[in-house]
């Protein structure tokens, strides 16, 4: 899991950019899109967020982000929909 107290302090802005996206439930292909980058540029960035994080999946990056509020007013569940 991300060690505690992990500060976006020591991300990238594109790093930043793939955590919140995945937050959103963006998949690799829209986060490429958005960010107008190649998928080996899109792996690189979340390869070392999984890295620094010492995490193997999207899922404990985006629970990451969330944790972080990152998303800008949250992230609904299917429930408040």
């Amino acid at each position: 899991m991300i060690p505690k107290g992990y500060s976006t302090k020591n991300l990238t802005d594109r790093e930043l950019d793939v955590a919140l996206l995945r937050a959103k439930g963006c998949s690799r292909e829209e986060c490429m899109e958005v960010m107008g980058i190649s998928r080996g540029a899109f792996d690189v960035h979340q390869g070392n967020l999984y890295a620094k994080f010492e995490i193997s999946n999207g899922i404990q990056l985006a629970l990451w982000a969330i944790k972080k509020k990152l998303v800008p007013g949250g992230v609904k569940t299917w429930r408040e929909e």
